[in-house]
Formats: structure tokens, sequence, C-alpha cells
């Protein structure tokens, strides 16, 4: 995982991956608090790294280190499910051929920890080590899936929760999450010219803001774009679409394409 600055989340997130994972790899961007003693104290291999503003290469700086047959990435304010990461290890033991794997990760929003206040989304989070694997995007950095394992039909999802705690209003205000983000975005946007996911990241970040026309601007701009490179638009972009029509009042307008997406993603709940 990369880390700056995180002595309020780190020790939590690495209690929940003790004794799940055999290595514990640490990119250090720069820490001035007590993130790195904290680390110390779990026996993680701690690198650092000189920041460029590229969450991917910091990543693969880290990845090229990972001696493992699989490798698991987190962020410093998540946690997996103690429950769920017993079993992770049997689970892995009894598959063959996959090589790629999401879990369920489990968004937190709002000013605290409630359950009742989540969203969540599959996230590729588990891949063999070894195959070519790296990351891409400088910022919500994406696997080159496809450019290792060629076209994909589907990604097995396991049983294993991860909670994300990144969206509560404090650690977003805390760490000025939306408006980094959207600089390192825009700027990607920028060189990628064509990018649907960049152009997803972009709408969920104005949305953070209360920008609801801008969002909605880049929402559309990314269905749009699943749709011309002949791909399903993932249901995560009609939620943000109808969450964004809501805020602007635009009831009327968001109630059938609701209906819609709902026949695309019936067991997609957080559309109803």
């Amino acid at each position: 995982m990369i880390v700056k600055n995180e002595e309020s989340n780190i020790a939590n997130c690495l209690k929940s991956a003790q004794g799940v994972v055999d290595e514990i790899i640490i990119v250090d961007t720069g820490s001035t608090d007590d993130t790195i003693a904290i680390c110390e104290t779990f026996n993680a291999k701690i690198l650092n790294f000189k920041w460029n503003n590229s969450f991917a290469e910091a990543r693969n700086f880290g990845l090229k280190q990972a001696k493992g047959d699989w490798i698991l990435w987190l962020d410093a304010d998540e946690e997996i499910d103690i429950e769920d990461g017993k079993k992770l290890k049997k689970c892995l033991k009894k598959l063959k051929n996959e090589k790629l794997l999401s879990v369920h990760l489990i968004n937190y929003i709002g000013k605290e920890k409630n359950i009742n206040q989540t969203f969540q989304i599959a996230h590729t989070r588990l891949f063999k080590n070894h195959l070519g694997f790296k990351f891409n995007q400088n910022v919500h950095e994406i696997l080159n899936a496809e450019e290792v394992l060629g076209e994909i039909q589907e990604i097995k999802m396991i049983p294993i929760k991860i909670y994300h705690y990144g969206y509560l209003d404090s650690e977003v205000l805390n760490k000025n999450k939306s408006i980094r983000n959207l600089n390192l975005l825009l700027e990607e946007l920028k060189v990628e010219k064509h990018s649907p996911w960049i152009e997803y990241h972009l709408a969920s970040e104005y949305y953070r803001l209360e920008k609801y026309e801008e969002s909605f601007e880049y929402i559309n701009k990314s269905i749009k774009g699943f749709i011309n490179d002949k791909k399903l638009p993932p249901s995560l972009l009609y939620k943000l679409k109808y969450s964004i029509l809501l805020c602007l009042g635009s009831i009327e307008g968001a109630w059938p394409s609701i209906n819609s997406a709902i026949k695309l993603y019936p067991d997609y709940v957080d559309l109803y």
C-alpha cells in the first residue's frame, strides 16, 4: 500500500491484514508523523518513494518488491473484514485458473461510520504475481488487466469484504482529497484524451464538491465512452448519474432512466 501521514488509520488497516497476508509492503511518499514507526511494529517492509503525482508509479514501485503468489492491494483508510480475512487463504487455494479477483468494497460516506450510509461496489483487489500486471493512471489507479489477459468477460468475485473510510466527511476535508484528485485527473485527461474511467472519476470528484452540473457533464461523457467502446457501462455509473439528477432537483428526469438501469442490473440494490 501507499502511505503518507496515515498515523490515524494505518494501525487498524494493518491489524486487519495481519495473519491474512504473508508480507506487508509499505510505500511511503514522505510521512512526517508516526506512520513509519507504526508500520514497523507490524514487521512491514518499508520503501521510500519520492512523490511524483502518480499513485500508479508508487504502487508499481512496491509491486516489484512483492514475492508472494498473490497480491492484495489496500489503502491505509481501509480494513479487511475480520471474519472474511480468516477465509481468504482457503478461498485462494480452491481456485484453479483465476488470475484476477474482485472483492466487495464497502464505501462509507457521511459524517461518521454508519453501515446504513454506505455504497458497495465490486473492486479488483487480488491478482496473481509475476504475470506482468501493473497499475495505470496517476490517480484512481487501475490494473492493466486486458493487456495481460486479453478481453475479459467476467472477473470472479470472492466473498471478502473490505471497508473503505476515505470518503467520510472528516477524511475528505482533512486531505483536500477531492481537489487533489480533480487536478490530477484533469491533467491525465489531457494526455489520455479519451478515457471513460477517468471521466467517471472526474464526475465523482465534482459530485463530492457539490458541482453537480460539471459532474453530470462528465458522467454522461463516461457512459457514452463505454458505449462507443462497445462495452456495457458499469452499474455504478448509473447510480452516480441518478444521484446527480436528484441533487439537481430533476426527479422526473431521473425516474424513467433508473427503471432502465434496474433492468440492466436487477441485482444492484443501490439503484432501487
